[in-house]
């Protein structure tokens, strides 16, 4: 009979693990982990949850990396992304990276060619597909919900990162980030034919739309007029030629025309708002839009990256410029964060 139930418990996993409690309730070493695991002590071996699905590389260890969330921006997914890749690199594991059909870039025409919306746009981080990971024996799943390696180990508080932590995250793009073939060769052409030489332009992100509701915890918006006051005064030295502008608002594209007309450059095709909801929350009927939405960030990222001079607000846009900016060795002549301080 006590075998019968406790048969029953294994076959059930609510079960099963309150068993596992009662079983373990005074041993301490026993409620450390489950205290560990859910409160997410930074690096703590109990803040890690080693899965055993298969038997398949027993020496090796897997990090799966998963957003399924349908709310992110690109950048943001992205930063999500590097964060995680820290922690499997830091433990010498091997990562596999897979953004879900949930998220905002899915594009249901891309169905044939993949399934893994990172790779639209990027190369495999590994030969390990995402969907293969339960083959293996050790495997360690991070979501955007337990990114617990960002913020300890980056030390920084989510907006403000030092030249340290810049560094390391142009590591880690370099490492084991790449575009592929498609996204590399459209990016590359599209920067040549707007901006020729790009060291000697002005690159700006002006991040508009929903920036001005003033959302909790973000950046307090920084208007068009504060980069376009710091652009006439880099303008007066003779070194720059051009205005590249990245935004996501049309009201900043018609300011900047005003002011610098033949001097300012910017992608015309990219689809841009003029109200308070940005454009990866705007439904829209071109043709492959929740793809384009991601390319055109990522083509403003690189565009940005290879300019002479950045001037940006806090955004995930403009870091992500900054640590592709290192990791492709261009290294900007100056950078200009204008800071109004974060929503209370």
């Amino acid at each position: 009979m006590l075998k019968k139930i406790k048969e029953a418990i294994k076959k059930n996993d609510r079960l099963y693990a309150l068993a596992r409690c009662i079983k373990n309730i005074n041993d301490p070493e026993y409620i450390k982990l489950v205290r560990g695991y859910y409160e997410q002590q930074y690096y703590d071996a109990a803040s890690i949850l080693v899965h055993h699905y298969g038997d398949r590389e027993p020496n090796k260890l897997i990090v799966g990396i998963c957003n399924d969330t349908c709310y992110s921006g690109f950048c943001a997914m992205l930063l999500e992304v590097m964060s995680c890749l820290n922690c499997a690199d830091i433990m010498g594991a091997t990562p596999s990276v897979l953004w879900s059909t949930k998220t905002l870039y899915y594009e249901p025409g891309l169905e044939k060619e993949t399934d893994n919306v990172f790779e639209y746009y990027f190369k495999p981080i590994s030969d390990i597909k995402y969907s293969s990971i339960y083959a293996y024996k050790n495997v360690i799943k991070l979501h955007r919900s337990n990114d617990f390696c960002r913020d300890k180990a980056y030390e920084n508080d989510g907006w403000f990162y030092s030249d340290n932590i810049l560094k390391r995250s142009a590591f880690l793009y370099k490492k084991y980030i790449q575009l592929n073939d498609r996204t590399n060769g459209y990016i590359s052409e599209q920067i040549l034919n707007l901006v020729g030489e790009p060291r000697k332009v002005i690159g700006v992100h002006v991040r508009g739309t929903d920036y001005g509701i003033g959302l909790k915890g973000h950046p307090v918006k920084i208007q068009p007029a504060e980069h376009i006051k710091k652009v006439k005064e880099l303008l007066i030295s003779g070194k720059y030629d051009k205005v590249f502008l990245a935004t996501d608002d049309l009201n900043a594209i018609e300011q900047f025309k005003k002011e610098f007309s033949d001097k300012l450059v910017y992608y015309k095709d990219a689809f841009r708002t003029d109200n308070d909801v940005g454009p990866h929350s705007t439904p829209s009927d071109r043709p492959f839009h929740h793809y384009k939405l991601g390319l055109e960030v990522l083509r403003d990222v690189y565009t940005l990256a290879n300019c002479g001079v950045l001037i940006c607000g806090l955004s995930n846009v403009s870091l992500a410029a900054r640590y592709v900016n290192l990791a492709l060795d261009r290294i900007f002549d100056e950078v200009i964060v204008l800071n109004n301080g974060i929503n209370e």
